[in-house]
């Protein structure tokens, strides 16, 4: 038996396509995968809109950045959202739809539904403490805010019986909550913008440290932008859910919306209460983790429901 070793193959030289290969990477069937046109736009959006501010002279105003930014990390969570729920019917023109009834169309019914009874004695009751402030949450901004995330969920799509299932129903109405935080950000971030303003002034007459200040807007700012519209989504999720099941369900369509009402308004009215608190982020971990067990046990909630 020979003891001898492999000789090694003679070297190849290296090529200029493996060491570069430019070719490879300006191939479209590379960035047409969903993973490039993620990083891709994930990675230069900001950096595109900053450069055309820049180019153009036009816009960089606080409320056209502060909706810019709101659109970026909507979209971010979109595209996490669709891969988590996987919606069974997916269309462009429904979540469009979704975003911007509820951006453009659902705030300003929210605004006006403040004013009349009973929601502006529930409203009224946010600042007095106590019972009266979880009431206030819960009945006047959970309930109010729910109902408008959901209305073009219903109207466009369960209604007129495009959406059936509750996975799908579930996804867009994520996209309708993300609309919502889109606009809820921008009004938001204009007041912080202001009293930041405000306290930075203040602060010549020693009332505050002009760093503390800054660090709490950047703060503040973060959670309104990256973890609220999460939030959102995830309460209209919920409600969007239970208006799938409602779709196939014989005898108790409105049971089941009731139910898929009063759970959101009810995370989202004891979060706003304890939001500052222990309490809160115990609420948001509960919210995330009870859509997670929604998504995971749907398929044993719609046959449960088709044999009502």
């Amino acid at each position: 038996m020979s003891n001898s070793q492999p000789q090694p193959s003679p070297q190849q030289p290296l090529n200029l396509s493996d060491i570069l290969p430019y070719q490879e990477a300006f191939n479209p069937k590379l960035y047409s995968q969903g993973l490039a046109k993620f990083l891709l736009f994930f990675a230069l959006f900001p950096m595109v809109l900053s450069w055309l501010t820049n180019l153009t002279g036009v816009g960089g105003s606080l409320r056209q950045t502060a909706g810019f930014l709101g659109i970026y990390y909507a979209c971010m969570w979109g595209v996490i959202l669709h891969d988590l729920i996987k919606p069974y019917r997916f269309s462009w023109s429904n979540t469009i739809t979704c975003v911007t009834f509820t951006a453009l169309v659902g705030i300003p019914i929210d605004v006006l539904l403040q004013q009349i009874p009973p929601f502006n004695f529930l409203y009224g009751g946010i600042d007095r403490g106590g019972i009266p402030t979880l009431i206030g949450f819960v009945f006047g901004v959970g309930v109010l805010e729910e109902f408008v995330k959901a209305l073009p969920v219903y109207l466009f799509l369960i209604r007129p019986g495009k959406v059936t299932d509750p996975y799908t129903a579930a996804f867009y109405g994520a996209m309708s909550g993300l609309g919502f935080a889109i606009s809820e950000g921008v009004n938001y971030s204009m007041q912080y913008a202001m009293g930041l303003g405000e306290g930075i002034t203040a602060t010549f007459f020693g009332y505050a440290e002009p760093s503390n200040l800054l660090g709490e807007y950047l703060l503040v700012s973060t959670i309104r932008f990256i973890c609220l519209p999460l939030f959102h989504a995830i309460w209209a999720g919920i409600f969007g859910y239970f208006l799938g099941l409602s779709a196939i369900s014989n005898s108790r369509k409105t049971t089941i919306i009731l139910i898929g009402w009063t759970i959101p308004a009810v995370l989202h009215g004891f979060y706003n209460t304890f939001a500052e608190t222990a309490i809160g982020l115990l609420v948001m971990a509960f919210s995330i983790l009870l859509f997670l067990t929604y998504l995971r046990n749907g398929q044993k909630m719609i046959s449960q429901t088709l044999k009502q």
